[in-house]
């Protein structure tokens, strides 16, 4: 690596095997699931390729080598960087992990780190980032910084600028606070002085030592008891904030074109996607189906995979993603839906607000649907019912499931709603 080059980390998790994302991630570890008519991990490698100074990518977490191999290797060639998995000996925290592999992850002296959380969708300006932070935080860490609902903020680390809604020197940072901070939030990429790291179990230190001081945005199990788990947003971010040193700053999201979410459960996947469509139909409309390349009926933002057969008489949209060798019948309709691979929709059904797992079958004049509340800008689980198919399911014709989750190989044959069916 040249003097100007960086390294990136995704974390990538994995201990709780993608429980939120259940039944999907029985099948694909969730960093690999379609979002946008990409892999989810497949958005932040293209942005990190794009900088052209990032030739090594680590992806740190805690799924087992073999799930991941094929898909680490696949991802190498395909962006033309080295991409190497680090799996963690034992849950090390969102920044422990970087302490434990830093010999590994700066052996070439890099002059910076990117580190980027691996479940958000997000337009990725990671130039302006990396420029912002060159020049004016070199020897610190600069969070990339996005504006929610004020409702909403409690739910993500609260940033307080010296300017609140521009970007600039941090003056105060809570995680998850339980009070009213900031609608300022931690977006989940960051740019890091390598430096810094090794000054991560001190700040840990210095966030036990101030533990017991009254701070009423800081809840009280906010405390890590093992000294090999450090966490990067609760431990260092806070303790930077709190030293006042002027080595953590903010580079917020302005920019119309900029969008960022979260992507933690399988129903937020359908909104990410939705998403990407409208970014992509700004940014990149080549990637979006139409009526007249696709030869079916194509309303609003679609991607349909060149391998997938449409019939002329369905209609497709908008929001939707339909994945290699899917075959949607006659008469179907489908909308803000992901359809996975080898899905076969049979005539006249209808889907929406739904994923259909991977070698599906929907029968003649099923409904399958979900009725979410995508009015806030965070989709919640307990308010977002999104029905989900895991790989295998499959319903007989004139069946109605709605709001359920139904896990892999299970055949359907009268009506679900509201249900869990294992």
């Amino acid at each position: 690596m040249t003097e100007s080059s960086a390294v990136a980390v995704i974390l990538i998790g994995g201990y709780s095997k993608g429980t939120r994302f259940r039944p999907l991630s029985m099948d694909l570890p969730k960093p690999f699931f379609p979002v946008g008519g990409k892999p989810m991990i497949h958005h932040q490698l293209s942005a990190l390729a794009s900088l052209g100074t990032v030739k090594e990518v680590f992806l740190l977490g805690f799924y087992e080598e073999q799930t991941l191999k094929a898909l680490v290797e696949k991802a190498a060639v395909q962006f033309e960087m080295k991409v190497t998995y680090l799996k963690e000996p034992a849950e090390l925290g969102t920044a422990g992990g970087l302490v434990h592999f830093s010999d590994t992850l700066f052996k070439s002296n890099p002059k910076s780190l990117i580190l980027l959380h691996g479940d958000i969708a997000c337009s990725f300006p990671l130039k302006n980032l990396v420029e912002y932070h060159s020049n004016n935080n070199p020897k610190g860490i600069t969070i990339m910084g996005t504006h929610v609902l004020k409702s909403d903020a409690h739910r993500f680390g609260c940033i307080v600028t010296e300017k609140q809604y521009a970007s600039g020197k941090v003056l105060h940072y809570a995680e998850k606070p339980v009070s009213d901070v900031s609608n300022l939030i931690n977006a989940g990429v960051y740019v890091i002085d390598p430096q810094l790291v090794k000054r991560f179990p001190d700040f840990k230190e210095y966030h036990k030592q101030i533990s017991n001081v009254a701070i009423m945005d800081r809840p009280s199990y906010e405390i890590s008891n093992d000294e090999n788990r450090i966490r990067f947003e609760r431990d260092v971010l806070s303790s930077l904030a709190l030293l006042g040193a002027g080595d953590l700053w903010v580079y917020v999201l302005e920019s119309e074109s900029d969008f960022w979410r979260q992507c933690k459960s399988a129903a937020s996947a359908i909104q990410c996607s939705q998403d990407y469509y409208s970014y992509y139909k700004q940014q990149k409309p080549e990637l979006l189906a139409t009526s007249a390349k696709n030869k079916c009926e194509i309303v609003g933002e679609v991607i349909i995979d060149p391998s997938a057969e449409v019939d002329p008489t369905a209609r497709v949209g908008p929001g939707v993603y339909i994945a290699a060798g899917a075959k949607i019948g006659p008469g179907a309709r489908v909308s803000h839906s992901i359809v996975l691979e080898n899905v076969e929709v049979k005539s006249n059904a209808f889907i929406k607000y739904a994923i259909i797992g991977w070698n599906s079958s929907i029968g003649s004049w099923s409904r399958v649907e979900g009725m979410p509340n995508f009015t806030h800008r965070q989709p919640r689980d307990n308010e977002d019912k999104v029905t989900i198919f895991g790989s295998g399911v499959r319903t007989a014709s004139e069946v109605y499931v709605r709001n359920s989750i139904v896990l892999p190989h299970k055949d359907l044959h009268e009506n679900v709603k509201n249900r869990i069916l294992l």
